[in-house]
Formats: structure tokens, C-alpha cells, sequence
């Protein structure tokens, strides 16, 4: 299922402004010789795009939290593939992202300043770790100066100074496409269960119970 990324959007007089400030900035570098203006300039473009990833997930994780007090029969996920696009996996991740790091008080609030601009993708692969402990405080600053999804890998690697458990007995819990479940601990794994994730018509509460499992019980997708 594609995202709202994917999706055509309908672009307004005042949404081309940004192109034509693109040419402005071309023309300026062009002007003094000095092609960092436009870099410059592309540079904070990227810089708004990430940032407006997080604040997608924000606004996933107010709502989702909140999603009862709107008296709306369909699931949270459910309205926002049909708004957005994002299939209901995607929402999740975003939605715990935010729940594991944001809004996780062991994290440091000048550590969360940092990582508000790394790509969502990066903060999606920090914040189990970040919600399990792994991680001590100078790892988490590790993490939040790491320029790219490697780096910031190797130090959840090289981790196990968390102040709560180590990454040895750390226990994780994935869910795959079929709905099996399984437990992973120290590279041992042990079969849960099964969720039914396949039947092509699942009651809107049984669809409410599996996404609360997941969500609660903090529920990887299987890569």
C-alpha cells in the first residue's frame, strides 16, 4: 500500500512559491559566484522535510491516544489509510516511534531536541532500543550525533550501559505478514502465538483488540 507520499497532491499558487524560490536562490549563487547559497538553501529544505516527518508522527500518536474521544466507529489505522494513505503497519510504526522515544521520559529532553532532525526512518530503528533501555545516557548522545542509519546502528550495536536491561536480556517481540509471533532473546527465539490477520473481514472490535495487542504490547513488524 503506497503512503500519502506516494499520492498526487494538488498544488496551489502559493505551494509553487517554493519553486520559485528555488530559482532565486539558483540565480543568487549564479550572481555572487558562490554555489553554498543554493546548497545552503537545499539544506533547510531537507532540514523541514524531516522535521515534518516527525510532526507526523506526533499528530499519529495525539490522535491515536485520543481516538476515543471522537465517537467514530472505523479504527484509528483504518481512518488514516483512507485519509492519508499510510497502510496500517506504517501508521503503527510511526505511532510507536513516537510513544518509544518522544515520549519516553528515560530519554533525556536535550537528547529529543537532538533527534528531531534525523529522518524517520533512523528514528523508527532508535526508538526500540530507546523504549527497552539499551541504551546509556552517552549512548544516547551517540546516537542523536550519528549522521547517518549505519552509525546510528553500530551504536545500538555496541550498546548494553542502558540503565534498565542489557541488550543480551532484552527480550523482542515481531509479529510477521501471517501473524505469527515470536520472541527473541539473546539470539534464541521461541514461537508466541498466532494473531488472524488475514480474514478478509475481521469485526471492527477484533480489529480495535488486535491493534491494542500490538500497540500495548509493543509488537515489531518482522522485517
Amino acid at each position: 500500500m503506497s503512503n500519502a507520499l506516494d499520492q498526487r497532491m494538488k498544488i496551489s499558487e502559493e505551494d509553487k512559491e517554493i519553486f520559485r524560490t528555488v530559482e532565486t536562490k539558483v540565480h543568487s549563487a549564479i550572481l555572487h559566484g558562490d554555489p553554498s547559497i543554493a546548497f545552503d538553501h537545499g539544506k533547510e529544505l531537507g532540514r523541514k522535510a524531516m522535521l515534518n516527518g516527525v510532526a507526523v508522527a506526533k499528530l499519529m500518536w495525539e490522535l491515536s491516544t485520543k481516538w476515543n474521544l471522537f465517537n467514530i466507529d472505523e479504527t484509528f489505522e483504518n481512518e488514516v489509510l483512507a485519509q492519508w494513505g499510510y497502510s496500517p503497519a506504517t501508521t503503527m510504526k510511526y505511532v510507536r516511534m513516537w510513544e518509544q522515544t518522544f515520549n519516553n521520559p528515560d530519554v533525556p529532553e536535550y537528547i529529543k531536541d537532538s533527534l528531531y532532525g534525523h529522518p524517520i526512518n533512523n528514528l523508527m530503528a532508535l526508538g526500540p532500543a530507546l523504549s527497552e533501555g539499551l541504551l546509556s545516557e552517552d549512548e544516547m548522545e551517540r546516537a542523536a550525533k550519528a549522521h547517518d542509519l549505519k552509525t546510528l546502528k553500530d551504536v545500538i550495536k555496541g550498546a548494553g550501559g542502558g540503565s534498565g536491561t542489557s541488550a543480551k536480556t532484552a527480550i523482542w517481540i515481531t509479529i510477521e505478514g501471517n501473524g505469527d509471533i515470536t520472541a527473541y532473546q539473546d539470539g534464541e527465539r521461541f514461537p508466541l502465538g498466532y494473531l488472524d490477520m488475514q480474514t478478509e473481514e475481521i469485526p471492527p472490535f477484533a480489529q480495535k483488540a488486535i491493534d491494542r495487542i500490538i500497540r500495548e504490547s509493543d509488537i515489531r513488524e518482522k522485517a
